[in-house]
């Protein structure tokens, strides 16, 4: 799940601290489904992915 347009205003967001997490989120990316716009959470963290790569997901 997640918005394309989202993604686009977030690539200025911080990006990931955990060398874990990234590592996560870059196998789901390029083995698995998540496109830009998608949302995805590792222990409490959201991450979104956008053009510029993982970024912190904005608060709601």
């Amino acid at each position: 799940m997640g918005d394309p347009f989202e993604a686009e205003m977030a690539e200025g967001a911080e990006a990931p601290r955990h060398l874990e997490h990234l590592a996560v989120l870059n196998r789901l990316f390029y083995a698995g489904s998540v496109d830009l716009g998608g949302l995805v959470e590792i222990q409490g963290t959201i991450y979104l992915c956008t053009k510029a790569g993982w970024r912190l997901a904005p608060r709601a």
